[in-house]
């Protein structure tokens, strides 16, 4: 009997439903930092699972399915952000996904724990905080350009951009350091 050319070999159905269990937790964690309402966070990972399966032939199988994951997610969150024309956003810069994405990569074990401290300490950052960061990493602005949103001088963005960064480090590592956190 000849296999649907549109159905996924059983084999490769198998291996994305294992990775995407994995990654389906990081990603809505991920996802909920950036989009306010819940429901809609839920869409989006909804929609990322579409994309990882239709793409999955793309995936390179030799590199960790999270970050990928994670790049599809983020890129369906700015479209959301630009469609919606949202500009109060919780979001997390490039620079600490990045890190977070590593950190779930070598101790996906640990994700859950990451993710719930993560999502406290974005929770805790001033709506000032936040729109810098969303202004920075999502609508990617430069800080020159976000100070003559703000009227302020792009040495002063960068400079809060940067305590802001180091907050949410400090913040996730004592959230993961104190017992029952």
């Amino acid at each position: 009997m000849k296999q649907d050319a549109t159905q996924p070999s059983p084999d490769k159905s198998a291996n994305l439903t294992s990775l995407w269990i994995t990654a389906q937790p990081i990603i809505l964690s991920f996802v909920r930092s950036m989009v306010y309402r819940f429901e809609d966070a839920e869409d989006i990972v909804q929609q990322v699972a579409i994309v990882a399966a239709k793409r999955f032939d793309d995936f390179d199988h030799s590199r960790p399915f999270v970050p990928w994951a994670l790049g599809i997610a983020r890129n369906l969150v700015l479209r959301y952000n630009r469609d919606k024309n949202i500009h109060n956003v919780i979001l997390v810069d490039n620079q600490l996904m990045e890190q977070i994405t590593e950190a779930f990569t070598d101790k996906p074990s640990g994700s859950t724990e990451v993710n719930v401290a993560l999502e406290h300490c974005i929770s805790n950052l001033t709506d000032r905080a936040r729109n810098l960061i969303q202004l920075r990493y999502v609508r990617d602005l430069s800080p020159r350009d976000i100070a003559d949103r703000l009227g302020t001088s792009a040495n002063v963005v960068s400079v809060t951009l940067n305590r802001v960064r180091t907050t949410l480090k400090n913040c996730i590592s004592k959230r993961l350091a104190s017992p029952g956190a």
